[in-house]
């Protein structure tokens, strides 16, 4: 009846919200919760923002909580398993984002380590400019970045990990290496690409203007390199200027704004959130991208349904007639994840609770085309066996209580015939107890309680109700 807890890959694009209201339990029966991050309050502010929104407890359900990835021995990923040097693809190893990050929200290592061996694949075949021979981000300004966007937010948040000077022997001298690494990719991407028209190799998708900006941003920051910081800046005021009055983030813009897809402008919102969060307050340039988010969001938004099924009407990349197809030949489809991701951390920057519920829905549809995630018919299970005596009660026995099919995240309270006997938050697929890591309600009936029968009711805060019946017997049978 309850869910087994299973783990799969996550598309995460950049990988990819307060949120207090909806944490779920602290302490999770499969050990699968997020450990606490402390954020020192002596980092720039920006930098607390960033990792206030990448650390919530939202942010970790959608992209952290089950995203593992499992690269080759050699930390090969996707198309560069087997593949030669001179013919890879950067990109693909920008998934070790979600085991560096998960590694540090799980407090795991060894899951660090595989984030990191990921990273390690690309940066042992970097060249001393910057370059990665042999791959499109030798020659394309994208690769480089799609895969900085990713590995650079990842590192902010290892970097500031206050238990990073207790981590393994060696582990934090890798860290600054890879991130020097990082320093010298971004500083040629920028050298190599900014006397270019546009300063980019797809100039009319604005997303790629603020996976740019993030790419350089994030980077910047790490490495304490304002230059970084001021070209992503500039990035980021381009794409800025191809909004649309209806908050649509173009994606054919080289000589008019033109044309929307719903998936991209997801991917673009998580790097927008990522970017804005990193920016000083009461900039003129804070300002300028916080109208872009915001307007992006709400398109965003408009496009999903309260149940998480979005709408592809129209989109021109991702669409349903199949307008264009991904470099193994199939057909884009919708990236699920990352317009989860996206709504999520505007939930936490907005503390907007509407986008954190479409977010929560919309991971649910991604959830369910994982192979074995299965929702669990609804209902409750209470033990022992739906029955108790007296004597029992007065020995202080006590009754658990497991439901699901409960809203993903919704509080809910456990009713012992009128009177309230305890509460918790169900978890992302909407179940406690059982297999969840939310566990059960446990309670003992009031002394004064008599044989007969009695409902257990438990109703969430967002209008689902479950009842079941128990028996309360005069003896012990």
């Amino acid at each position: 009846m309850f869910h087994l807890r299973s783990t799969f890959l996550l598309a995460l694009v950049a990988g990819t919200i307060s949120a207090a209201a909806l944490s779920p339990a602290a302490i999770a029966a499969d050990n699968s919760a997020e450990t606490p991050y402390p954020i020192s309050s002596s980092l720039p502010a920006p930098v607390q923002t960033f990792l206030k929104v990448e650390t919530s407890p939202g942010v970790f359900d959608i992209d952290y909580h089950y995203s593992h990835a499992t690269p080759a021995d050699n930390g090969a990923y996707q198309r560069n398993i087997n593949s030669p040097p001179t013919n890879w693809y950067i990109e693909d190893q920008r998934y070790g984002m979600s085991d560096v990050v998960g590694g540090v929200l799980h407090d795991d290592i060894p899951l660090l380590r595989t984030g990191l061996k990921m990273f390690d694949f690309a940066f042992d075949r970097e060249a001393s400019n910057g370059s990665f021979p042999g791959s499109d981000g030798h020659s394309l300004f994208h690769g480089t970045a799609y895969f900085l966007a990713a590995a650079g937010p990842a590192m902010l948040v290892l970097q500031n990990w206050v238990n990073e000077p207790t981590l393994p022997d060696g582990l934090p001298a890798h860290i600054s290496w890879e991130i020097g690494r990082m320093k010298l990719a971004a500083t040629y991407l920028v050298n190599k690409w900014w006397s270019s028209p546009g300063h980019i190799d797809d100039n009319g998708k604005e997303e790629r203007k603020f996976e740019a900006a993030i790419a350089l941003q994030s980077v910047g920051v790490l490495s304490g390199d304002a230059w970084l910081e001021q070209k992503a800046a500039v990035y980021a005021q381009e794409g800025d200027a191809m909004t649309e009055s209806n908050g649509v983030w173009t994606e054919h813009g080289i000589t008019k704004l033109c044309c929307h897809d719903s998936s991209y402008q997801g991917q673009g919102l998580v790097y927008g959130t990522r970017y804005l969060a990193l920016l000083p307050r009461g900039t003129a340039l804070y300002t300028a991208v916080n109208r872009t988010v915001t307007l992006g969001e709400q398109w965003e938004v408009s496009r999903v349904s309260p149940s998480g099924v979005l709408n592809r009407t129209g989109d021109d990349r991702t669409g349903p007639t199949c307008p264009e197809q991904s470099t193994t030949g199939g057909c884009k489809t919708a990236d699920l994840p990352a317009i989860a991701s996206a709504l999520m951390r505007w939930s936490v920057l907005d503390n907007d609770f509407i986008y954190s519920r479409r977010a929560y829905y919309v991971w649910l549809q991604n959830w369910l085309l994982g192979p074995g995630n299965k929702l669990p018919a609804p209902g409750l299970a209470v033990t022992p066996a739906t029955s108790m005596s007296v004597s029992d009660i007065h020995n202080g026995r006590s009754f658990s209580v497991a439901g699901t099919r409960f809203q993903p995240v919704e509080p809910v309270t456990v009713y012992f015939g009128t009177q309230a006997v305890g509460t918790t938050t169900a978890d992302d697929i909407g179940s406690f107890g059982g297999h969840s890591a939310v566990g059960s309600v446990r309670f003992t009936p009031p002394a004064t309680t008599t044989p007969g029968r009695y409902s257990i009711k438990v109703v969430g805060a967002y209008g689902t109700t479950r009842t079941i019946q128990v028996t309360i017997t005069p003896v012990s049978a």
